[in-house]
């Protein structure tokens, strides 16, 4: 919470080169950064804090509990023990997926009303383009599971709708939010953006970004068609979620 003491932890995962989780440590005026190299951890997709732990999930979709323990010189290492490995049930999607496609796999983590959430996005590429992300790339899907720890070990369990939520999604940041709470917004949908494009070649920024239907599968625009969309101005940066302070 940003009223935290400050002696409070922000953990933060830094994708790139190595992928890396830093933790930072609040004291007067400063923060202690810690580094763990997670390349053993098969590249995270994502972290979130959760029932006051912290929590990852890799490109396999296995989900790992992360733990700060301080030595004898009160030094912090992060140390990580998987608790749930990759889903083995899954739903039958409501638009199925074309054969003979290739599908590029993203996992978010999201808390909503009580329950760890992974969204699994799948994003076809245009491999006549392109050996990796390119302009023609489209999300074509989402699914949907829940942390579930009633057994041992956990299991992720299929999830077909949010329970009157919706969801925001993104590699900065997700959410979810009472779809009643906000005009426009729909339960059991999920809102994405264009964020996993290297920024070069993201000429229009919102161009793979919309909103999906758990319900009948299909994908409509975040934006209507009279609305402006903003140009890529050069950078490196990728369009982000901003939440109304109050909902934070």
């Amino acid at each position: 919470p940003l009223e935290s003491s400050p002696g409070s932890l922000v953990a933060a995962l830094i994708l790139g080169s190595g992928h890396t989780i830093r933790i930072f440590q609040q004291s007067i005026g400063t923060y202690l950064a810690i580094e763990s190299n997670l390349g053993r951890f098969n590249h995270l997709s994502d972290i979130a804090f959760f029932n006051g732990k912290l929590y990852g999930v890799d490109l396999r979709c296995e989900l790992s509990i992360f733990e700060i323990t301080y030595g004898l010189d009160s030094e912090p290492t992060i140390s990580s023990v998987k608790c749930i490995t990759r889903p083995t049930k899954r739903l039958a999607l409501p638009q199925p997926l074309p054969h003979g496609k290739l599908y590029m796999q993203m996992s978010y983590l999201v808390e909503c009303c009580g329950r760890l959430l992974m969204v699994i996005r799948m994003v076809q590429w245009d491999c006549a383009l392109s050996h990796g992300p390119s302009q023609g790339d489209r999300t074509v899907a989402f699914e949907v599971f829940e942390a579930d720890w009633s057994t041992k070990p956990g299991q992720w369990r299929c999830v077909s709708e949010l329970g009157g939520q919706a969801l925001f999604v993104g590699k900065h940041c997700s959410k979810s939010f009472p779809a009643g709470g906000c005009t426009g917004i729909q339960e059991d949908c999920i809102h994405f953006m264009c964020d996993y494009c290297p920024a070069g070649l993201a000429v229009d920024p919102l161009r793979d970004s919309g909103v999906y239907n758990m319900r009948n599968g299909i994908i409509t625009p975040l934006l209507s068609e009279t609305a402006i969309t903003p140009q890529h101005s050069g950078g490196q940066g990728h369009p982000t979620w901003i939440f109304p302070r109050d909902a934070m």
